[in-house]
């Protein structure tokens, strides 16, 4: 079969024939190729619709996805007449013929006149040239395809075709065309006849060439964009137990715009409905505490988004604590803790003293038992960690004698003798964070030397109970200290709270992750800073400050930037002398509350925090069992999910557990 196509050309016809190459003999495929032909009549007369002219050249290419394949370049005869050109060793397939007139001979200058039209390369061996009339006229004009389905932004190029009555195919001046849009705000055309697809719905394109006036339409159908993944925004949420929330689900297409999805055609399920259940509608419950993973699902495309629920206790409309139960211990104590020592589950006392480390083993009642000797000596300053890396919480102390002490949990409620390691003074306060990355717990203390200076000592754990002094630096006047990384790049930092000198108030060291530190940004209120901690109180990921400036009686907080720094300083006023701090949620409402005891006083105070912007509300005074409550701890000691306290009476010598009964 023989295909041929006609083309007047800025006064040229050319006829295309495709025919066959050489095949191959037996054995294996061998590809086939064929040849294109075109004949090519220069019109003689001065004027056309082409102006002939004007063209003295024609470069054929042939065009396999917009690459080309072959080409060939044929100069006007100098008395016009026929040209045949013939490219050979085409591989047989679907190809377009690209022809172009040039009004130099070189096949350079601006185009006076370009087609592409389909050529099929068939496998015949003697295809034969055809030729027609030089000045055709058009018949008709096409457009192939008559219609096409874009998506909105999609752009697509029409392509048009003109014949003469046979049928053959007629070269136009693209000047000479011009295109419409019925809906411009459906699907827009330019002049080239780029079709832009701008909304929903349906237009028809009519392009009309402008010397014969025949016109031929395209039909253009905009659709959206198939559905490419749905989302839930947020991709987490908290409610209360009894309280409800409902889902927001979106689509988004494959160019990323939003995609209105069916309601109908929405899936929801729960991988724990005892948790947090959920309706057909996307509803959440909150069932109990816990945590559960809701996923919504687009049911005709299958599409699948996760939300993550934590499903938090009812906020206690009313925070109270019962009256304190108290425990001897055997001398007048400054310094409580407490961690599940034993491992039974239940929460335990530790109490450090003038004449030793006591233990008050927890009953998982709000009782504890009589109090066992873990160390002699005097002991103060404690810390609780698991120094050696068996499971079991280890005490950190000082014995007020220049050296701080590590005393080994042994297990079933035995101590092993305690580790010295000197440090030149009286230690004030330890904390523990594993400096270097090792993966073992290192210590920080501070300590004070003749009451205008101190140093903060960084002791380094080595493993198998040896420890080593890290680095030391100078600074004033030191209280306490607490460590966290509060800048997020997984080294943990210090804050050291001063009660005078040029520090005075409260400074924060950077980690560098080898146990060495940086001084960072220094936070005065008052001349006293105490017990430093952090928290997330305002419920954007990041660490906020706070710590008790005993003095003033009050206690400030900051919120912190993410990197290191703290801004929006805070002040509540408190009971006399505010000492110990710790963050807890007292009231289960999801934001860390305050909690702070007051020297020389029965009282420790509790500040809620009243907002997601990391305020407190005034604080709240309860009876802490004794006087002169210096150290509070807190743990849940009846086993009943709510905080409560333990609180230190140095004048009593007792310890007192206050249980958290609030509704």
């Amino acid at each position: 079969m023989v295909s041929r196509i006609s083309v007047l050309f800025v006064a040229l016809l050319f006829a295309l024939v495709t025919g066959c190459g050489s095949g191959g003999g037996g054995g294996s495929a061998v590809t086939k190729t064929g040849k294109a032909i075109f004949t090519l009549k220069w019109a003689t007369r001065v004027a056309s619709r082409d102006v002939p002219a004007a063209a003295n050249s024609v470069r054929i290419e042939i065009l396999l996805s917009g690459t080309k394949v072959a080409e060939q370049l044929t100069v006007r005869p100098a008395a016009g007449g026929t040209s045949t050109v013939t490219i050979n060793n085409i591989t047989v397939g679907n190809y377009i013929a690209r022809v172009t007139a040039y009004p130099q001979v070189d096949g350079t200058g601006t185009p006076v006149g370009k087609i592409d039209t389909n050529c099929a390369i068939k496998d015949d061996p003697d295809p034969v040239p055809i030729t027609t009339d030089p000045n055709p006229t058009v018949d008709h004009i096409e457009i192939n395809p008559s219609s096409v389905t874009l998506y909105k932004t999609q752009t697509y190029a029409i392509h048009v075709v003109a014949k003469d009555s046979s049928g053959a195919i007629i070269v136009i001046w693209p000047a000479k065309l011009s295109f419409v849009s019925s809906a411009p705000a459906t699907a827009s055309v330019d002049n080239t006849g780029l079709v832009t697809a701008v909304e929903v719905g349906q237009a028809r394109i009519t392009a009309t060439e402008t010397e014969s006036n025949k016109s031929a339409t395209l039909d253009v159908t905009v659709i959206n964009p198939p559905l490419d993944h749905i989302e839930i925004s947020p991709a987490t949420a908290s409610i209360n137990v009894g309280k409800t929330y409902t889902i927001n689900v979106t689509g988004k297409d494959t160019l990323g715009g939003v995609v209105t999805l069916d309601p109908a055609k929405l899936q929801f399920t729960s991988a724990t409905p005892a948790v947090a259940s959920v309706t057909s509608a996307g509803v959440v419950t909150g069932v109990k505490v816990g945590t559960a993973r809701i996923t919504a699902k687009e049911t005709v495309s299958n599409k699948t988004a996760p939300l993550d629920v934590t499903v938090l206790s009812n906020p206690f409309q009313t925070v109270s604590f019962d009256t304190p139960r108290s425990f001897d211990v055997p001398s007048a104590t400054d310094y409580v803790t407490t961690a599940d020592l034993d491992g039974d589950g239940n929460a335990d006392a530790v109490v450090g003293g003038d004449t030793g480390l006591s233990v008050l083993y927890g009953k998982g009642s709000g009782d504890l038992e009589p109090y066992t000797t873990a160390l002699t000596g005097r002991s103060d300053n404690l810390a609780v960690a698991d120094m050696n890396g068996d499971g079991r919480p280890d005490l950190i102390c000082d014995n007020g004698n220049d050296f701080l002490r590590i005393v080994i949990n042994q297990g079933g409620r035995q101590w092993a003798a305690p580790i010295d390691i000197p440090v030149g003074t009286t230690v004030i306060n330890a904390a523990i964070g594993d400096f270097n990355g090792d993966g073992r717990p290192d210590i920080a203390l501070v300590n004070n030397q003749n009451g205008n200076s101190g140093k903060l000592i960084i002791i380094r754990n080595n493993g198998n109970g040896l420890y080593s002094i890290a680095n030391t630096y100078t600074i004033d006047t030191p209280l306490d200290l607490t460590v966290s990384d509060i800048n997020g790049d997984g080294k943990p930092d210090i804050a050291v709270g001063h009660y005078s000198g040029s520090q005075s108030g409260c400074q924060i060291y950077l980690g560098a992750g080898n146990c060495s530190f940086t001084g960072g940004q220094h936070y005065s209120v008052g001349n006293t800073a105490f017990k430093p901690i952090f928290a997330d109180f305002s419920g954007d990921g990041k660490l906020d400050l706070a710590f008790s400036v005993v003095f003033s009686d009050e206690i400030a907080t900051l919120l912190g930037i993410g990197n290191g720094t703290f801004t929006n300083l805070q002040t509540y006023s408190t009971l006399q002398y505010p000492s110990k701090l710790y963050a807890v949620d007292i009231d289960r409402d999801g934001r860390p509350d305050l909690v702070c005891s007051h020297n020389g006083t029965s009282s420790f105070s509790v500040l809620l925090s009243n907002s997601v912007t990391g305020l407190f509300g005034i604080p709240k005074t309860f009876n802490s069992g004794g006087g002169d409550t210096r150290s509070i701890a807190v743990a849940d000691f009846n086993n009943d999910g709510k905080p409560d306290i333990l609180a230190q009476n140095q004048e009593s010598k007792r310890v007192s557990i206050i249980l958290n009964t609030s509704h």
